[in-house]
């Protein structure tokens, strides 16, 4: 197996981190190219953006060019980008009131700016389109993200219930590899976020580093007494009490795994191991080990 390549970010004259990357190229279904591990599952983030989109698509043939480009893609808030975005609410009898993204450190407040809007604003479309409610667009038990699970799954030629998901940093369900371990994958999530902090408050200082680690001895199989209750107190603790929304982010990515992978958090908690049933048995990426 070949080594991860590996990417310097410098600041000034010295490197201030290196990320490991891996990947693999695929030629008929057989791999082509690959360095690091070919086999590591990670989610697929904004890269299934243009999967989310085909439902819009079919549901509205009429749309331009620019419409459908900024609903399957990330963008960066400039003018153009924010007046396609804006095109695609009018277009699909949407409004900017009904964006549920946030907003994005850096960029204006208004969730418009958000770089996750135009995928929002398709989302938005394609609930009108088959008649479902805005509200809770969001949510994995929506009507919409039961549909772009299949939509994914259908990609992968996997059956969906094979298709793991989580939350992605604008709220909706972003998917997982089948046989990663929720409750690992969230605890790594939680530890890069406690390490991000700006450290410019209490709850980003204290509560971001107590609820990740609380979250990796639960996902390490040995939690203390009521760690997964005490997570769920400190969640609603924090959110809104930052001086930024950085803590925000944590705690409801936090609050979405312990809904979405209820039954893995307390198999963690009560028995010590993961939902499929090994002690002990996952690696440091979360999967599955004999």
């Amino acid at each position: 197996m070949a080594e991860p390549l590996r990417v310097a970010v410098r600041r000034g004259t010295f490197v201030e981190s290196v990320h490991e990357v891996h990947g693999v190229a695929l030629r008929e279904g057989e791999i082509a190219v690959s360095f690091g591990d070919p086999s590591l599952t990670a989610s697929l983030r904004s890269a299934a953006k243009p999967l989310q989109a085909l439902p819009l698509a079919r549901a509205y043939p009429e749309l331009g060019h620019e419409e459908l480009a900024i609903a399957a893609a990330s963008h960066y808030g400039t003018p153009r980008h924010i007046e396609a975005v804006r095109k695609l609410l009018a277009a699909t009898g949407g409004s900017e009131d009904e964006l549920d993204c946030g907003s994005q450190e850096g960029r204006p407040p208004e969730p418009i700016y958000d770089n996750c809007s135009g995928k929002h604003a398709g989302m938005i479309a394609t609930c009108r389109a088959h008649g479902w409610p805005v509200e809770g667009y969001r949510r994995p038990d929506h009507p919409l993200q039961e549909l772009l699970l299949e939509e994914v799954a259908a990609a992968a030629e996997l059956d969906p219930a094979e298709v793991g998901t989580g939350i992605d940093g604008c709220g909706v369900v972003a998917f997982l590899g089948n046989g990663i371990c929720g409750v690992r994958t969230t605890a790594r999530i939680l530890d890069w976020m406690a390490g991000q902090s700006a450290a410019q408050c209490g709850p980003c200082v204290f509560g971001l580093r107590a609820i990740a680690d609380a979250t990796a001895r639960v996902a390490a199989g040995r939690p203390e007494r009521d760690d997964v209750a005490r997570l769920e107190r400190w969640a609603e603790q924090i959110a809104g009490r930052g001086a930024c929304r950085h803590p925000d982010g944590a705690v409801g990515q936090l609050l979405s795994s312990l809904q979405v992978f209820n039954a893995e958090w307390k198999l963690h908690q009560r028995h010590r191991q993961c939902s499929f049933g090994h002690s002990g048995g996952l690696d440091a990426d979360g999967r599955r080990v004999a």
